[in-house]
C-alpha cells in the first residue's frame, strides 16, 4: 500500500500538469524529494537489518554492494544513452531545450565530460537524485 502511494505521488510530481505546482512543496519541513529519499533510505536500513540478523554481516554487505552495483549499472546505461543518442540530437542544433540540458558536456568536451560522469562528479540534469543545494555540493 505504501508502495502505491508512494509511486502516485512521484508520478503526479512528474507529470508536465498543473499537478506539481502542489506536489513539490515542502510538506512542514521537508520537500517531496528529500522526503522519498528518506524513506527510502529507512526502508533500506529496515530490510538490511533484518538480512543482517537472520544471515549475518557479511551477508548484508555483500547484498548492499550487489545492490550499489546495480543502480550504479543503470546510472551508467542512462549516461550511455544520454551521450550516445541525445548528444547528436542535441549537436544538430533544432533542440535547443535538449542542448541546454547537456551545456557542460558542449562546455567542457566529451573527454572531461565523459569520465566526469562515470565518476559521478558531473550530473547531467534529470540524472542527479536531488537537486544541488550550497550545503551538498
Amino acid at each position: 500500500m505504501q508502495f502505491a502511494a508512494n509511486a502516485c505521488w512521484m508520478v503526479a510530481t512528474h507529470l508536465p500538469t498543473f499537478l506539481p505546482t502542489y506536489t513539490n512543496q515542502p510538506f512542514g519541513f521537508v520537500s517531496a524529494s528529500e522526503g522519498f529519499i528518506f524513506l527510502s533510505a529507512l526502508f533500506t536500513g529496515r530490510i538490511y537489518f533484518r538480512l543482517a540478523e537472520r544471515d549475518g554481516y557479511p551477508a548484508m554487505r555483500r547484498k548492499i554492494l550487489l545492490r550499489t552495483l546495480r543502480l550504479y549499472a543503470y546510472h551508467a546505461l542512462l549516461l550511455a544513452f544520454a551521450f550516445l543518442v541525445a548528444v547528436p540530437i542535441a549537436a544538430r542544433g533544432n533542440h535547443p531545450q535538449l542542448h541546454n540540458l547537456l551545456d557542460y558536456y558542449f562546455a567542457v568536451g566529451p573527454k572531461q565530460a565523459i569520465p566526469e560522469a562515470f565518476l559521478l562528479i558531473y550530473r547531467p540534469p534529470l540524472l542527479d537524485i536531488l537537486p544541488c543545494t550550497s550545503y551538498s555540493c
